[in-house]
């Protein structure tokens, strides 16, 4: 079923995560003969989904691609235990180890590096005690998972506020805990979406701490955390770290973060070379943006596929989204952040509605945050949190792919009817009420 012709492109694909499995997918349906090399012994979970270990839903093997599914319904040929280390271009050749056969090389015509990113610790007095648990991987999760029902009281410290929310949504269901995020990574959110889910949050007994912690103490293991000078009894704490771009050795443009720079096809300065998932970063006006959590593997990775199989897709079809139940409300966040995008040259605004808007949406404590262009109104991302706000992603994605401007957005016509009662889209509305309060 999946013969092999001489004048197929042989496309190698380096990573097993979402973005490496999606990318092998798209390449084998474009025709190519693909290989994959994953450096463990299985495929990955995208860790977007990771927080949902914690309650242990839904079963991780619904969560992943396996190699019989890559092997048997896309004809990839699946290789684990195949460490890439670097990458000879002139020859088109990746050189790596080989658990079982020691150092091997393989020839590509295409390749794709999808080898995600590493976990950085951060250096925080007293984490090394017993009682602390850094998740920096799936089995972390799940062992972390079986461990809550014993706990009564978890800190939990992160940097990255999407993440350290998803993971505390699934904790305080098992037991009490309290959120620092460090580093300022609440200003992930904008103001008055960060005030409501930081309110939804203590409404289920979780604080948030916009700080990181300062020590870990106790005698022989965790009594508590030191925060503001302050002092917070738990007996766990759980740390996530940050990451930073994991790539093989080779020669290529790198961002602001070390990952690979690509453009909107997902190629980077090298021919024939593309990146696709947390190790790579789009090129966005002078600069570029690195992809983290929220970031839309699956987009990239089949983006990174067909055009490494010779396809012409000009860019990554939707911008990733991500959609979250928090605390009792959903939240959908996608694109640039205000200060990523000044970082990068755009003079980008941001402006909100409120938690009630006029007309349709009284009432329904939907708020929506848009960060736009300030002279061509050109939207770079956009935030809804409320009732019905995950249904939105579709909606959220595209126009933020497309940078519409709020002209293009308000004029929308969008099938309803939507959770808050109206027939129109609460993208539109808002876009309609902003374009009001700029003209006025």
């Amino acid at each position: 079923m999946f013969g092999q012709r001489d004048d197929m492109t042989r496309v190698i694909v380096v990573g097993g995560g979402t973005a490496g499995a999606e990318a092998a997918k798209e390449a084998s349906r474009c025709g190519a003969t693909v290989s994959l090399l994953e450096a463990s012994g299985a495929l990955g979970l995208d860790q977007c989904l990771f927080p949902s270990l914690l309650s242990r839903r839904p079963a991780t093997s619904a969560l992943s691609t396996t190699p019989e599914e890559l092997s048997d319904k896309f004809g990839v040929e699946v290789e684990l235990g195949r460490r890439v280390r670097r990458v000879d271009f002139a020859a088109k050749t990746v050189h790596g180890d080989w658990v079982q056969d020691g150092p091997a090389n393989r020839r590509y015509d295409s390749l794709v590096v999808a080898t995600g990113a590493s976990s950085v610790p951060d250096e925080i007095k007293g984490s090394s005690k017993p009682g602390v648990w850094p998740l920096r991987s799936e089995a972390d999760f799940l062992s972390l998972a079986r461990a809550l029902p014993g706990l009564s009281n978890v800190s939990i410290v992160g940097s990255s506020a999407l993440l350290a929310l998803a993971v505390a949504q699934e904790v305080y269901r098992a037991t009490r805990c309290r959120l620092f995020v460090s580093g300022g990574g609440l200003g992930a959110l904008s103001p008055g979406i960060r005030s409501r889910v930081v309110t939804d949050a203590a409404s289920k007994g979780v604080a948030v701490v916009d700080a990181g912690v300062q020590a870990v103490v106790g005698m022989k293991r965790v009594e508590a955390v030191v925060a503001l000078d302050v002092v917070h009894p738990c007996d766990a704490v759980v740390l996530l770290p940050r990451s930073s771009p994991s790539t093989p050795q080779l020669e290529c443009a790198r961002g602001v973060s070390g990952g690979i720079v690509v453009d909107g096809t997902m190629r980077s300065s090298q021919g024939g070379v593309f990146a696709a998932g947390d190790c790579a970063e789009l090129r966005v006006g002078a600069g570029s943006v690195p992809f983290k959590v929220h970031s839309s593997a699956v987009t990239m990775g089949r983006t990174a596929g067909s055009n490494a199989a010779g396809g012409r897709v000009a860019q990554a079809a939707v911008a990733g989204t991500l959609a979250l139940d928090l605390f009792g409300a959903q939240l959908c966040t996608a694109g640039l952040q205000v200060t990523q995008g000044r970082a990068v040259g755009l003079n980008l605004v941001e402006m909100e509605e409120g938690s009630e808007p006029e007309g349709a949406l009284k009432g329904s404590g939907f708020q929506t945050s848009v960060i736009f262009e300030r002279d061509s109104h050109h939207i770079y991302g956009l935030q809804a949190r409320g009732e019905g706000a995950a249904l939105l992603s579709g909606h959220i994605s595209m126009i933020v792919s497309a940078h519409s401007s709020l002209e293009e957005v308000a004029g929308q016509d969008s099938p309803g009817p939507f959770p808050s009662g109206s027939e129109v889209s609460p993208i539109c509305l808002t876009a309609r009420k902003l374009l009001s309060r700029l003209r006025g």
